[in-house]
């Protein structure tokens, strides 16, 4: 088998088998199942493909013409760096990293609004945490190998790892989470929700109209503090710069950084990828 997308086939030989452990188990339920189904794949089309990088990051990207994943850089913004995610690539697919080559692991990004000025006000912590450069990708290079989770896939929340599903027929294995260790629960440092508890309040959001396809960043108004503060995107494969990017929008938290976006943008002309300073903090 090529090892080419290896994560994803690991991903579809137990992803049927999770939602029907799940449809059997809420057999009672299955309309509700099936609106949040329907929202996800709603939210996929409403939503642009984003990922979050800070200034000095993009001059790197820019000059290698590609973006790297932890493994090829060596850091990120992941709490326990590169160890984290190797366990949670075990976990989430099955599989261990040693089995894909390094250009193959995955990126990690979200499902965010398309209006720029939008994402950058309604999800400022994004900014603080990841990088005041937005990256907007071309949906048609990803659509067939990328994953999606509902929250953070290393979720120090309720559940210790989600469960990824597949954003071009998205199900409802991404809400569900494999429990945290148990000894952490007695402890006391995490609140012991069940999946069934998940899927009533996240359906009676979209019945509601409380979350809708078009505002994906409404999620961390409804589960902060859970572990659901986003909708995250494993991209698979290879990202190349002057392929795979649609467009750059720039929001500047300091003149340090307004420098470093002003320094990159005859190379972005050079690529002919179109860019934007939206707002300066």
């Amino acid at each position: 088998m090529s090892n080419k997308y290896y994560l994803l086939k690991k991903l579809k030989q137990i992803h049927e088998q999770y939602r029907k452990e799940i449809v059997e188990k809420f057999e009672n339920k299955i309309m509700k199942i099936a609106v949040i189904e329907k929202f996800l794949a709603n939210l996929v089309d409403e939503s642009n493909f984003y990922l979050r990088i800070r200034p000095k990051i993009l001059t790197k990207i820019i000059n290698d013409n590609r973006i790297k994943s932890v493994f090829e850089t060596g850091g990120g913004a992941t709490v326990g760096g590169i160890e984290t995610r190797k366990t949670s690539i075990k976990e989430l697919f099955n599989s261990s990293i040693k089995n894909v080559a390094l250009n193959e692991l995955p990126k990690y990004g979200y499902l965010g609004t398309k209006s720029k000025l939008a994402e950058f006000t309604a999800n400022a912590d994004m900014v603080h945490h990841y990088g005041s450069v937005l990256i907007t990708l071309k949906k048609e290079n990803f659509i067939n190998r990328t994953t999606l989770t509902i929250g953070d896939s290393i979720n120090f929340g309720d559940f210790y790892y989600k469960i990824p599903t597949f954003v071009s027929e998205p199900k409802i294995v991404a809400l569900k989470g494999k429990l945290i260790r148990e000894e952490n629960l007695k402890k006391g440092f995490v609140k012991q929700r069940t999946f069934e508890f998940y899927l009533d309040y996240f359906y009676s959001l979209i019945a509601n109209k409380k979350l809708v396809p078009t505002a994906p960043f409404k999620l961390m108004e409804f589960f902060e503090g859970s572990g659901f503060e986003f909708f995250e995107l494993q991209f698979h494969g290879e990202i190349v710069f002057d392929r795979d990017v649609e467009r750059i929008d720039f929001f500047a938290q300091t003149s340090g950084e307004k420098e470093e976006i002003e320094k990159n943008q005859s190379k972005l002309d050079e690529k002919k990828i179109p860019y934007k300073t939206v707002g300066f903090y």
